[in-house]
């Protein structure tokens, strides 16, 4: 067969070539070799690699039909297909016409690669499911393949073709295609099912002789031109022929081609088909014949008219398209030209004479620029702006200056490079582009494009370019970009383009210069001049579309930009080594003389006496000293500054970072500090000197002071120095007059190098400075601005700092000593008399002291205190700490001992230090002085001083010892700081332990008395006493290595669990037994944990018998494998189990790994709630693991009695971290029942199931007991959180993101303890770690985030790589003002997340950012003053004001008597109506809650607290609840409704027409009626505005329905304006509607109610008439008549009154009918007043009254209006003008959009909406309903399920167990509460974040009906099918469906795995 195809093709090949002189068009579909010419609408020039060859599309080789006639080129809609169509005669049958169709695509991979993936089993477009294809057979030489082609998810195109390859020369690749049926498949072939559902046709495309082609290109692509005969056929299936007896699955699978019949026009004729089916290889063994399965079917097929033929050729350039997007890789290719394109810049052809004549007037363009004039404003920008015009133009010259982030052959290449995919993706709406390049073979290219000018034709330019580089003597480059009008060149090729006769020619003339200064960094500068030729143009308006030009850089600079830190070390860097390269280098003579006039100046004043040091308590590394010159006693104008410090680098590169003035952070610090102007003056050009102008802003009322300032630097041997003096300049230009002084400033640095620090360079820095800062300036100010100016110097040794790196050095050096000449030190008399006191004192007369424990901050350090007994009121105590350090004592001691360590130093400010300093006499001894606040200045207490002693000394191999001691010295005076000085001594207890693991152990004891002196009350010791323990705390964390000392045990743990058997049936069975009924036994009347983690379910029961009893349980998810977990719980001896349990001491059995069961003891700190104390608990158990099945581990712990209690064991081991002694304080024996279930669940996590039974023995408070059981069931939760921080940045997903969120939040109920919190996090998670390394700032924007405090939005509009710790710290507080704009927390979430360039690529890089951020969200919202509380003052605050200002009214009314009277009863009657109208939407929602749900509610809103409770659950995050109609939102949205309808509004109408009467009558006006009917027009106006914009803003309305949602800005700039203008647009066109409706009802009461109720039979009429009628809720029958009804007519009302924009919707009024009735008020009003003032029926005074009204709003209203369309997104404005339909609305969203979109127009709207297109809901529901399960998309839930009406549930099997689970539920309601019911107002996190709830478990009494142990014995005598017990998979989701599993459904479980069919 393959050699008769090729023998064919041979013979045609000769016809062919005949026939492509007539097909010349045919031509340009191939691409051309070398081409020069490019445009954008067409791809980029590609070129064969052999460009004799050039491949063409009817090459001999190619195989087409030879009844091809005269081709026809068609136009295709992707600019990357070419394509072209021929059209023969009717050969293939009698009414079918041959069409000819042939493509040809780029493709971006090179031919073998996408030969292979083309051949492949598999291939798809990931993204859009649009292409699929499936190898189905492999032969030897062919393969069978399966391609599917969906377009928009509406139409499809099927094809099953038979591939032959025919490799060619040329690494060409020839394939032959030819279509083939179902009957040519081999037996047992499988074609597969369509892999995407469609709403729309069905195609198939028949091939004949169609051949594919793919040839080698350049830059690695593929030429792929597919030719072939194409028939296109429509399936048509008639369901009626098949026989009964077919599977349901089947038919339903025919029954789809159904719909796709009678859709095509122009049928000519039928022809039999195959419809390809998959076919289940599970049911059918072999294949059957098409026919025998599905009996007779027939197709249509399409004859091709031109119409149908061009259909055809379409739809195969949609192929074409697809397989472009499959291998689509723009950006690589990009890449690739540019590289090639820099790699041959050495071989470009010389320039000609003409092109470096056009470079030469180019440069002299840019000489003749360079005092032009700056642009106004841009003098703090990164891009400098320049304007002039030249002598003898009329046209003005552009000029910018910036410094790009990229290397200059880059930028260069981008430049040049104009024909990318890139650039012609972004200028396609451009109707001109085209470029040719190499013209006449020379460097040259010509550049043609339109411009389009609003006002103004459009214009053409046609531009030469040319290029050119030159090296100056530093071997750096410069690149330059002429550019000059065409009709400049000279050369013989110039190429037209056809265009518009309206068109313009303009011309513009420019040069690029790109000057290399780094490797990465370059120094762009752009001159341009644009003549528009456009007469009589003022200069202005030209100098206006300049600006807009120079803009272009800032895009372009915006586009290379990366962080600014890594530019400037990049800079610093190369200036560095240009120092080391000029060392000792003579300078020139007047850069001699700028350093001989400074030490001139200096010589005198650095050695003088008068300096006054700073006090330098923020700047720890630097001292600073000042002197003045006063003119007089009070004021001067001259100060000397000196200040010195050490900085952690060589002197070149602090020279360097000091020497680039305008670097990007200096820039970023000059703006941050409000600086008119920091620029660097390029009038002097020399590597080592610079010249620099400053406008420093001044305290008000001073001037700002102006500083031009001249810098030069030399290098010597070890230093660098820099001089600065004033520049001689007289007038800098800053593009506008500063308003400023001329200030002068002169001095010296010096960087000096010094000795290494631990492999660390250093670096002494020294600055003197004069300041004559101008003028007569106060002496405070100076004093303010001198240190600021100082600080320069701290702020070269914080851009350097390496605190870590030397203090490790430190740590090790000192250790070291200790170690190796620590016994070898001599000490004095005085030494060891010291030394001798401190024991004596701490370790003699203390040793059998009365000491009471002290509640530590960590479970792993014990804490104890005992006071002097001779005063039992003293305060001086004595505090003690031990604990065990992962670490050597001679580390211990070396980390304790140095108190001046960087990060030492930092802690002690960081905590409220206010000095501290240290002075070595001898290695061993020192003096130690420090100032602590302590937190008493808070309550009014000076600081306390501390001068002590301190002495370290080994007294054997395993202890060494330090001792403090206080004592006074003349030079440490007291009071220093207004403090007082505190005595006082410390003992630290250094005793080695044996390694574990490898790792050293030491136990650490420190003792401390301090006498704080003065009258400190005894509590605030205590208090405090634990923050100065806690120092060993540090250390112990410092030091912790307790995961590296578990893993390896518990790796092994884990080998042996995973490999253990299962147990015998018995003892499974009777593990799982015993937790049931351990699970079982307090459920009822337990409550939720108060202290619950947010993703554990947990419960806790607390009793008083005789003893205090307990019983608890939690579940919660691990991130970790069940082994693993097991594991770690079994591993009991380990450090991180003990870390977190809190146990003080542990005594157990080692593991035998054949041993499963061993005695372990436990002693447990019991706290008193109550101050007082209780003495430790002692438990001992027994602990045994049982492996039930493979999924599932069963741990028990029960107490060991009678004689197994005192029974010694070889293995037994203890443990005491912490402990003080063995046995201290006593303990009481205790009991405890314990078990863990664990599950295994998909993804390699697990479910724990915890629960504690304890016996306390003697009576305890019920405080003290539950207190003690929430930490027992912390434990679990712990161990979650531990394994949750070892998950990797890498493997993180959206649970992790949240579980990371809760895991910030726990315990954390403030902003400061959520900072804290986070500290912790960042230290110990892998993943934040992996983060904070990533991304330095990260850590800080969480903690200004979840901070909480109020900020202003300042938004950040840095790409995420350019965000430095400063940006990112305001993006964290961004987070609290949107926020308090939303209502929900997502909301406020995504509005951040919008305005935050960094934040929305953050999310989008890392999937679980957002759901974190939304859970904080939510949290901070609760906690924060402004949030949750601020939320429902709010709302409590415009209730209890609408409310007032009608008791008010009501008042008014009542006093003013029987004139008042209908005004008052009309009043009361819109209170009673409002009330009404709420108790019954109260009912509506909660109509199948409990009876006290109800209640509840109603009682709510009979005391008016509705609004602020409706506001507490959507702030708080609260889901709906189960059983109600609607969710909080919406709630809230119907109550507002409810309250302006029947309350706000009528009381403004009968107040509004009170005050019109008393005009009429001449009565007098309160000022209570006026103030009254002010604040409601204020209150509903904002109530209305806040209705459309929480709707708006909700990122969830917006991803269901973007094409409504979203005319409110994502800026925060414009957000707030809009809120204002839609609540004054609401306010003012409630006024107007209400005058209009008072005056009718002034003039003729009837009036009214013509108006009104015609509108509404009008309105209504509309509705009926369109089927429109129901509202979208799913309330059917008569009730949902009347709630339509009472519906329909309070949003016509509230829309007329108040113009709420949300009622444009569909759903409501509709847009069209809305923008109608919002000017009726307006346009009626004004007609009003018009006729009736002719008929004088309204008084003068009443008429001048409503005309001044009418004025006022009118013009207010059209006024806000036309803001609000400026200000909103204008792709929206239709939305106002739609006449759709809720029902359209609903239907078109569910044929267009995907399952997501879908699950919200059914079943969640009436039933009247999706009606229509019930076979589509009914397919849909069939061919996902299975897949939705194995998935479980986030709205596949078992609310959802229950909405869907049991007869479309499909399957009757599944149809039955829905109904089954319904009514079972139903049943267990009226038995009881359903179990794991969120409560109403605190249990929002367990269902909401994924908490794990019970379901399916009643309360009240009520016990399950079967056991789980029961289910298993069952289960054993069905086919051994496994279960899943409860706790272990029953429970929280391992059962069916997530819940309990009852008996009768369990065995219909069985009996569905067996395979029976119910249905």
């Amino acid at each position: 067969m393959i050699a008769a195809l090729h023998a064919e093709l041979k013979a045609k090949a000769v016809e062919i070539a005949q026939l492509k002189a007539e097909k010349a068009e045919l031509l340009t579909l191939s691409p051309q070799p070398k081409q020069n010419h490019s445009s954008s609408s067409s791809i980029p020039p590609t070129s064969p690699k052999t460009p004799t060859n050039p491949f063409s599309p009817l090459s001999p080789t190619s195989k087409l039909s030879s009844h091809t006639s005269h081709p026809s080129t068609f136009s295709t809609s992707s600019p990357h297909v070419r394509a072209s169509r021929q059209k023969g005669s009717n050969t293939l049958s009698q009414n079918t016409i041959t069409n000819n169709c042939i493509f040809n695509v780029s493709i971006h991979t090179p031919p073998l690669q996408f030969f292979s993936d083309l051949l492949g089993s598999q291939m798809s477009n990931s993204d859009s499911k649009s292409l699929y294809q499936e190898v189905l057979e492999s032969h030897a030489t062919s393969k069978v393949v399966y391609w599917s082609f969906t377009f928009s998810q509406k139409n499809q195109c099927d094809l099953l073709l038979r591939l032959t390859p025919s490799p060619q020369p040329n690494n060409t690749i020839e394939i032959l295609v030819t279509s083939i049926t179902e009957d040519d498949l081999e037996p047992c072939t499988v074609i597969p099912e369509p892999h995407v559902r469609i709403v729309g046709r069905r195609f198939r495309l028949r091939l004949n002789n169609g051949v594919m082609k793919v040839e080698d290109l350049e830059f690695g692509q593929s030429s792929f031109t597919f030719m072939a005969e194409v028939e296109l056929l429509e399936v048509d299936i008639d369901e009626t022929t098949f026989a009964p007896s077919i599977s349901s699955k089947v038919a339903s699978m025919i029954r789809k081609g159904v719909s796709f019949s009678n859709r095509m026009s122009g049928i000519k004729g039928q022809k039999s088909s195959k419809l390809f089916i998959r076919k289940s290889t599970s049911k059918l063994a072999q294949k059957e014949s098409f026919s025998s399965r599905f009996g007779e079917t027939t197709a249509k097929t399409l004859g091709f008219v031109s119409g149908d033929a061009e259909e055809c050729q379409r739809l195969f350039c949609k192929i074409a398209d697809m397989f472009y997007e499959r291998f689509k890789k723009e950006d690589v290719i990009d890449q690739r030209m540019k590289e090639d394109f820099i790699s041959n810049i050495p071989n470009a052809p010389p320039l000609t004479l003409d092109e470096q004549s056009l470079v030469a007037e180019s440069m002299n363009i840019v000489d003749e620029l360079a005092n032009a004039s700056r642009i106004a404003g841009t003098v703090n920008e990164s891009v400098e702006k320049f304007l002039k015009v030249l002598e003898g133009e009329s046209a003005g010259w552009g000029k910018t200056v910036a410094k790009m982030n990229t290397s200059a052959v880059t930028l260069f290449s981008s430049l040049w490079l104009i024909d990318t995919y890139k650039l012609k993706a972004e200028t396609k709406q451009i109707a001109i582009r085209e470029i040719w390049t190499n013209l006449d073979g020379t460097r040259s290219q010509q550049y043609t494009r339109s411009f389009s000018l609003p006002g103004f034709k459009d214009r053409v330019f046609e531009a030469w370019q040319t290029w050119d580089v030159t090296v100056d003597a530093d071997g750096r480059q410069t690149f330059i970009i002429a550019i000059s009008p065409l009709d400049k060149y000279k050369g013989t090729t110039r190429h037209k383009v056809a265009m518009d006769k309206s068109m313009v020619k303009a011309t513009s003339r420019g040069v690029y210069v790109i000057k290399e200064l780094t490797e990465n960094t370059c120094e762009w500068t752009r001159a341009q001049q644009f003549d528009l030729n456009i007469a009589g143009v003022p200069l202005r308006v030209a100098n206006i579309i300049a600006k807009e030009e120079l803009k272009k850089a800032n895009k372009t600079q915006e586009k290379f930009r990366r962080n600014g830190k890594e530019v400037d070390r990049e800079t610093m860097n190369a200036l560095a080594r240009v120092m080391e390269e000029k060392k000792n280098e003579p300078l020139m003579q007047d850069q001699v003389a700028v350093f001989e006039r400074c030490e001139e100046f200096f010589g005198d004043v650095n050695c003088s006496e008068g300096w006054k040091p700073i006090d330098t308590v923020a700047y720890l590394n630097s001292k600073m000293w000042m002197q003045y010159f006063a003119s007089n006693k009070r004021e001067m104008s001259m100060a000397f500054g000196r200040a010195v410090g050490i900085a952690d680098g060589t002197a070149e590169e602090l020279a360097a970072w000091q020497m680039d003035f305008c670097s990007d952070e200096k820039m970023r610090t000059n703006i941050r500090e409000k600086n008119p102007a920091r620029l660097e003056l390029t009038h002097l050009k020399r590597v080592n000197e610079i010249t620099f102008a400053t406008v420093k802003k001044m305290p008000f009322p001073l001037d700002n002071r102006e500083f031009i300032v001249r810098l030069v630097w030399k290098s010597e041997d070890g230093k660098v120095l820099i001089a600065f003096e004033p520049a001689d300049i007289e007038e800098v230009d800053y593009g506008l007059r500063l308003r400023s002084i001329r200030a002068r400033t002169r001095g010296i640095w010096q960087f000096e190098n010094l000795q290494d620090r631990g492999g660390v360079k250093q670096c002494r820095v020294t600055l003197i400075q004069h300041f004559d800062i101008g003028g007569i300036i106060p002496k405070w100010i100076v004093d303010k601005k001198l240190p600021h100016s100082l600080s320069a110097v701290q702020e070269v040794i914080d851009e350097f700092r390496q605190d870590e790196k030397i203090d490790a050095a430190e740590l090790k050096e000192q250790a070291t000593f200790v170690r190796e000449r620590g016994q070898d030190e001599v000490y004095s008399e005085e030494e060891n008399a010291l030394i001798q006191r401190t024991i004596e004192k701490f370790e003699v007369s203390l040793k059998d002291g009365g000491w009471s424990k002290l509640k530590s901050p960590d479970n792993l350090v014990k804490m104890e205190i005992v006071f002097e007994e001779t005063n039992k009121k003293s305060t001086i105590g004595v505090g003690r700490a031990i604990t065990v350090v992962d670490a050597s004592a001679e580390e211990c001691v070396a980390w304790e001992f140095n108190k001046m360590s960087r990060q030492s130093q930092w802690g002690h400010y960081e905590e409220g230090g206010l000095g501290k300093s240290e002075v070595k006499l001898n290695d061993h001894h020192s003096i130690y002085n420090a100032i602590f606040d302590y937190g008493l200045s808070a309550v009014g207490l000076s600081p306390r001083e501390v001068l002590m002693k301190k002495i370290w000394k080994v007294l054997d191999e395993q202890t060494i010892i330090v001792t403090y001691e206080s004592f006074e010295h003349p030079h440490y005076p007291v009071g220093t700081k207004n403090s007082i000085r505190a005595t006082g001594a410390a003992f630290w207890r250094y005793e080695k332990l044996p390694e574990v693991d490898g790792i050293p152990q030491t136990r650490v004891a420190y003792s401390q008395q301090l006498d704080l002196k003065g009258l400190i009350p005894k509590a605030v010791v205590n208090t405090k006493a634990p923050q100065q323990l806690g120092f060993l705390s540090t250390m112990r964390k410092k030091f912790d290595r307790s995961t590296d000392m578990d893993s390896s045990r518990r790796e092994k743990l884990v080998r042996i669990i995973a490999q253990k058997g299962l147990d015998d049936e018995n003892t499974g069975v009777n593990a799982l037994k015993k937790f049931e009924e351990l699970y079982e036994e307090k459920e009822d009347g337990s409550v939720r944990s108060s202290r619950s983690y947010g993703l554990a379910d947990s419960k806790v029961h607390a009793g008083l018998l005789t003893g205090g009893h307990a019983w608890g349980r939690t579940v919660v998810r691990f991130n970790a494998k069940m082994e693993s977990v097991a594991a770690f719980f079994w591993d009991f001896g380990s450090n991180k189990n003990m870390q977190i349990s809190g146990d003080v001491e542990r005594i157990f059995e080692e593991d035998d790994d054949n041993v499963f069961k061993k005695v372990v003891k436990r002693r447990q700190y019991l706290e008193s709630t109550h101050g007082g104390s209780h003495r430790d608990r002692l438990f001992t158990s027994e602990m045994s693991l049982c492996r039930v099945n493979s999924d599932n581990i069963i741990i028990l712990i029960s107490p060991v009695e009678g004689e197994g209690k005192g029974r010694k064991s070889n293995r037994a081991t203890r443990r005491a971290r912490g402990s003080v002694a063995r046995g201290s304080f006593g303990s009481v024996e205790a009991k405890e029942i314990v078990a863990i279930s664990l599950t295994r669940l998909p993804g390699g996590k697990s479910k724990v199931s915890y629960v504690a039974k304890i016996d306390f023995k003697f009576g305890i408070s019920h405080g003290a007991v539950k207190h003690f059981v929430e930490r027992r069931l912390e434990e679990i939760t712990n161990a979650s959180v531990y394994f949750q921080r070892l998950v990797r940045l890498e493997d993180y997903k959206v649970e992790d993101g949240q579980a990371l969120a809760h895991d910030l939040l726990w315990t954390a109920t403030s902003g400061k303890k959520r900072v804290d919190r986070l500290k912790e996090v960042a230290e110990q998670s892998r993943a934040m770690r992996d983060m904070t390394e990533k991304y330095p700032w990260f850590e800080k924007m969480l903690a200004n985030a979840v901070e909480g405090s109020l900020n202003m939005n300042r938004v950040v509009e840095k790409k995420l790589v350019c965000v430095t710790e400063k940006e990112a710290e305001q993006i964290g507080k961004n987070l609290v003002p949107s926020l308090m704009t939303q209502q929900r927390a997502d909301a406020g979430v995504h509005e951040w997340k919008m305005q935050n360039r960094a934040v929305k690529e953050l999310m989008e890089a890392y999937e679980w950012f957002e759901p974190m951020a939304v859970i904080l969200g939510k949290e901070v919202v609760k906690t924060a003053p402004w949030g949750l509380v601020g939320r429902v003052v709010t709302g409590a605050a415009l209730r209890v004001a609408d409310l007032g200002s009608d008791i008010i009214i009501l008042k008014f009314y009542w006093e003013a008597g029987e004139s008042m009277l209908s005004y008052r009863n009309s009043t009361l009657a819109c209170l009673v109506a409002s009330m009404g109208l709420s108790l019954f939407f109260v009912v509506l929602q909660y109509r199948k809650c409990r009876l006290a749900r109800i209640l509840k509610e109603v009682l709510i809103t009979l005391v008016g607290m509705k609004a602020p409770w409706d506001a507490f659950k959507v702030s708080s995050g609260l889901e709906q609840e189960e059983g109600t109609e609607f969710d909080p939102m919406k709630e809230m949205q119907f109550s507002k409704c409810i309250e302006m309808f029947a309350e706000s509004l009528p009381s403004i109408n009968i107040q509004s027409t009170a005050i019109l009467s008393s005009l009429e009558t001449g009565g007098e006006i309160s000022q209570a009626e006026y103030t009254s009917v002010f604040v409601s027009l204020l209150t509903v106006g904002y109530i209305s505005a806040s209705i459309s914009y929480d709707a708006d803003t909700d990122p969830q309305k917006r991803a269901e329905k973007p094409e409504f949602y979203g005319y409110v800005h994502d800026s925060a700039r414009l957000r707030g304006p809009i809120f204002v203008t839609m609540s004054l647009m609401s306010s003012f066109q409630v006024l107007l509607k209400g005058l209009l409706v008072t005056t009718l009802g002034i003039i003729n009461t009837n009036y009214v109610l013509i108006y009104i109720l015609g509108d509404l039979f009008i309105y209504l009429g509309i509705k009926v008439s369109r089927g429109d009628f129901r509202t979208y809720i799913p309330i059917d029958g008569v009730f949902g008549l009347i709630v339509s009804f009472l519906l329909r007519v309070a949003t016509k009302m509230i829309a007329d009154f108040t113009g709420c924009i949300h009622f444009r919707h569909p759903y409501e009024v509709g847009g069209f009918v809305f923008s109608i009735n919002y000017f009726v008020p307006l346009v009626g009003l004004i007609l009003l007043l018009f006729v009736f003032k002719e008929e004088n029926e309204l008084g003068e005074k009443t008429q001048e009254y409503l005309e001044n009204l009418t004025i006022i709003g009118g013009s207010c209203l059209c006024f806000t209006t036309f803001v609000f369309i400026r200000l909103i997104n204008p792709d929206y404005i239709s939305t106002f003008f739609s006449t759709e339909t809720g029902g359209q609305m609903t239907r078109r969203i569910f044929l267009e959009g995907d399952d997501f979109l879908k699950s919200h127009c059914f079943p969640n709207k009436n039933k009247t909406f999706w009606m229509p297109i019930e076979e589509k809901v009914r397919e849909w529901l069939k061919e996902g309903w299975e897949r939705w399960e194995d998935e479980k998309p986030v709205w596949f839930t078992d609310k959802w399920r229950a909405r869907v009406p049991a007869e479309m549930v499909p399957k009757m099997r599944k149809r039955w167990m829905e109904r089954g689970k319904r009514e079972e539920e139903e049943e267990e309601g009226e038995e009881g509460e359903e179990g794991g019911t969120k409560s109403e107002a605190g249990n929002e996190t367990s269902g909401t974040e994924g908490g794990i709830e019970e379901e399916g478990r009643g309360k009240g009494g009520r016990q399950r009906k079967n056991s789980i142990t029961d289910m298993m014995t069952f289960a054993s005598k069905h086919n051994n099918t496994k279960v899943v017990p409860a706790g272990g998979g029953g429970w929280g989701g391992g059962g069916v469906g997530g819940r309990a599993i009852k008996f009768s459904e369990f065995e219909r479980e069985v009996v569905k795995r067996r395979g029976s069919m119910l249905d």
